[in-house]
């Protein structure tokens, strides 16, 4: 099982420093008793401003505070994983590589968006590599809300983390694409994001619920608001 001796129904990858302390608290406002909040280098920061305490820390630890550090490193109950600065992999893929090993199937990602550009690509290709190992994967920030779908699927206008919807070919072309319910319904043969891709940005969800279908392939889908929402009233 890897880092674990029971596998948690799911992950809390906290990678980074927030932008905002505020999104980030609320968003673990309604974890559950089997999920795990993981910390990956300075994400260890982000959570100790907010008070919170992660169950693993993982990194090279040079973006770290060692007075922050330090408050974790003795506590029994916190599994800590270290590793050497100079390695082929980023702190957030050996993380996601160590849910992978222990067969956790829901990763939430925060803090991985922003920033420097090279590490929010490599954070967004990383999500392929959770699905192609059928893990289902949600990326996070104040404004939008990225996750990948391997079939056909169904979108709730009710449950949208914004009002605006984009799709987005993956690692190859999508076969037989067409979605209804929205307000710039689209059928088409092939969804090539390479070749077009603005063809589906600042779509709307017109109806109650809209139908996205397709073959051969994934989807990678974000929803999106131009405004964060206010989390005053979320102590």
């Amino acid at each position: 099982m890897g880092i674990l001796k029971k596998t948690p129904e799911s992950v809390y990858l906290i990678a980074g420093k927030p932008s905002d302390k505020a999104f980030v608290k609320n968003f673990l406002i309604n974890k559950k008793d089997n999920e795990l909040i993981f910390a990956v280098d300075s994400g260890l920061e982000a959570l100790d401003s907010i008070n919170i305490v992660p169950d693993i820390i993982l990194g090279d630890f040079d973006s770290v505070g060692k007075g922050i550090l330090k408050k974790y490193i003795d506590k029994k109950d916190i599994r800590i994983i270290r590793h050497n600065p100079i390695k082929d992999a980023s702190d957030t893929e050996l993380a996601v590589d160590e849910c992978i090993k222990a067969r956790i199937r829901k990763i939430y990602m925060l803090n991985c968006l922003g920033g420097r550009m090279d590490h929010t690509f490599a954070n967004i290709y990383l999500a392929y590599k959770c699905i192609k190992n059928d893990v289902d994967v949600y990326i996070f920030d104040e404004f939008n809300k990225i996750y990948f779908r391997k079939s056909s699927f169904e979108l709730n206008r009710s449950n949208l983390y914004g009002k605006y919807i984009a799709f987005f070919s993956t690692y190859r072309p999508v076969s037989n694409f067409y979605i209804t319910g929205f307000k710039y319904p689209l059928r088409t043969q092939v969804l090539d994001s390479w070749l077009n891709p603005s063809l589906t940005i600042s779509n709307e969800l017109i109806e109650p619920s809209g139908y996205v279908s397709f073959e051969d392939g994934a989807v990678m889908v974000i929803e999106s608001r131009d405004k964060k929402p206010d989390w005053s009233n979320n102590k």
